[in-house]
């Protein structure tokens, strides 16, 4: 009679084991349970028939940014409101944490943990540059960024103040210098 092998069933048991502790705060942070996850995850790989399907570290990770977005500002506002933009992809590796920033029409920052995705923002007029920064389990990183380009299209319209008379011997008005000066012009008629 041959003794039957349970060494998968007590690698499961340590996994779940290693979740609670990390969750009561035997672990310090995700390092201790990224550790002891891997390392009984490796062992089982090892032992068995397993392709490795279960390893987290499936390779260097990489990821890849939406492509460029161009498009126009909302009618009467110096902005676009973006809603369903693209997500990053992850072409190999798991993610950790992924973060962004903008820099340039508009500036912004991500939080600093966790996965942060731009699902919807709203962009100023310009050129913003988005910059994404992944780190995998294992401390890896690759990084990727695409512009959000909003223009304005919306022709302007002005219209001059009213116009003005003067009499022999009068003052004649100053120039406006400022355009906020041309349209608080509302001299009537003398």
């Amino acid at each position: 009679m041959t003794k039957p092998n349970h060494t998968g069933a007590l690698k499961l048991v340590a996994v779940i084991i290693a979740v609670l502790m990390s969750h009561s705060g035997a672990f310090s942070g995700s390092a201790g349970l990224w550790y002891a996850v891997s390392s009984i995850n490796s062992e089982f790989a090892s032992n068995s028939n397993n392709s490795g399907s279960n390893d987290f570290s499936n390779g260097v990770l990489e990821i890849k940014c939406p492509e460029n977005i161009s498009t126009y500002t909302d009618i009467n506002e110096c902005s676009a409101d973006l809603s369903n933009i693209p997500h990053v992809q992850v072409l190999n590796g798991t993610l950790a944490k992924l973060t962004w920033i903008m820099e340039g029409a508009t500036e912004a920052t991500s939080l600093p943990y966790g996965i942060n995705q731009i699902d919807h923002y709203i962009f100023n007029e310009g050129v913003t540059i988005i910059r994404y920064s992944g780190v995998d389990y294992t401390g890896n990183t690759s990084e990727c960024s695409f512009t959000v380009v909003i223009s304005d299209n919306q022709a302007p319209k002005m219209s001059a103040p009213k116009s003005i008379s003067v009499k022999c011997d009068e003052r004649i008005p100053s120039p406006h210098t400022t355009l906020q000066a041309f349209f608080k012009c509302r001299r009537q008629s003398i």
